[in-house]
């Protein structure tokens, strides 16, 4: 190296070529940003439906509540009427709660304490017109078991014998105490003249 040569600087890139690399670095930067912006709001919205979901099934199961508590409350009402005498009452508060329902199974159940009603008080026709009202809304051992009580107490055998096999049929067997229900029925069925299946 003489004096008069300076060291050599390397070389420099063209003023064009760093603007071109740093556009590309903010359309890259602006896509990124995009793509997120984009995927935060795709989350939001399905947070919110999710949400929205979560929000209907918790006022149906608030509803359901609800429902069953007015029901209790007048099953409670009905019962107290008709254990202090007033038959007639307790049947008028009944017929106005089966009328207010759109449930069936709430129906089917307001029609069998309707029939319980009856059955206590030794009306056995209407009660036997209110279970199998209740019966062909919803079938099940309860129903098909007081059908066939009923039916003892008219004095009716074979058809208590067939409600009594309906009721074995409709046994929840998971059911802590649906052995010893199943048991029952049979016994019965054979002391009204019936063979068990």
């Amino acid at each position: 190296m003489n004096g008069d040569e300076q060291p050599e600087k390397p070389e420099q890139e063209p003023k064009q070529q760093t603007k071109q690399k740093t556009s590309l670095i903010i359309a890259c930067v602006v896509v990124i940003v995009l793509i997120c912006v984009a995927a935060g709001g795709w989350l939001y919205v399905s947070n919110l439906k999710t949400s929205s979901t979560q929000t209907q099934a918790q006022i149906a199961a608030a509803k359901e509540a609800k429902s069953v508590v007015e029901m209790n409350q007048t099953v409670n009402k009905a019962q107290a009427l008709a254990a202090s005498g007033n038959q007639k009452q307790a049947v008028a508060v009944y017929n106005s709660a089966i009328d207010a329902s759109s449930d069936p199974q709430s129906k089917a159940f307001l029609l069998l304490n309707e029939a319980t009603t009856y059955y206590n008080g030794g009306n056995y026709t209407e009660a036997l017109s209110y279970a199998l009202q209740s019966e062909g809304i919803d079938k099940n051992s309860n129903i098909e078991q007081f059908i066939a009580q009923v039916y003892v107490k008219e004095g009716n055998d074979s058809d208590a014998i067939k409600y009594y096999q309906n009721a074995i049929t409709y046994t929840n067997k998971s059911q802590t105490m649906a052995q010893a229900n199943i048991e029952s029925y049979q016994n019965i069925i054979k002391s009204l003249g019936g063979t068990v299946n």
